[in-house]
């Protein structure tokens, strides 16, 4: 693919995750994988996980919000 490998860095942040659950970037990664997979639901729930893992990681707070405007469907998930 010209755009990388997906699945593989899919599979990365996944096992970041899961060694290392409390770490922000392993969920910021895997969302940014996500939104270009156009998974948005799951890139939502991935930078919200990123900010109830560091609240100061503001990058995950302007990803979400351009995807909840990009969405435009009022839905809302619990804040992290």
């Amino acid at each position: 693919s010209s755009r990388g490998d997906l699945d593989g860095a899919f599979q990365d942040y996944t096992a970041a995750i899961e060694h290392h659950p409390g770490a922000a970037q392993g969920y910021y990664g895997r969302a940014l994988v996500r939104q270009d997979r156009g998974d948005v639901d799951g890139a939502l729930e991935d930078f919200t996980s990123t900010i109830g893992a560091d609240p100061n990681y503001h990058q995950a707070y302007g990803n979400r919000g351009l995807l909840r405007a990009e969405r435009g469907d009022g839905h809302q998930l619990p804040a992290g």
